[in-house]
């Protein structure tokens, strides 16, 4: 009984930790938590590196890896990555799932 106790919870990190991550999010295991999403004004975009650096509320700067599947819109409308530099300064709001590599960008919505 009390061996049982003790491999039960041993056993359901175990098969949590087997569990690959949704498609497109990263390697199996490479995820380390569920997708969020962060608002702040574009002040670096390097699309040989495929970089966005976002500056947050009180300077803190977010950097996000961009990826061929990240969805980038700006009122509605498709912007492609190459166009992405045009929109250095504006407001945006970024979901993205953070991951061994980095900040994953899922979908990049672009406002002001």
């Amino acid at each position: 009984m009390q061996l049982t106790k003790v491999l039960l919870p041993i056993l359901c990190l175990l098969v949590a930790g087997a569990v690959s991550p949704a498609a497109g999010q990263g390697a199996k295991g490479d995820t380390l938590g569920p997708a969020e999403t962060l608002s702040g004004k574009i002040s670096i975009v390097d699309t040989a590196q495929k970089l966005l650096v976002l500056e947050g509320a009180r300077g803190v700067t977010y950097s996000f890896v961009l990826r061929a599947g990240t969805r980038i819109s700006s009122g509605g409308q498709k912007v492609k990555l190459d166009d992405l530099p045009a929109h250095k300064g504006r407001q945006a709001s970024v979901k993205f799932v953070p991951t061994r590599r980095g900040n994953l960008a899922q979908t990049i919505e672009i406002s002001g």
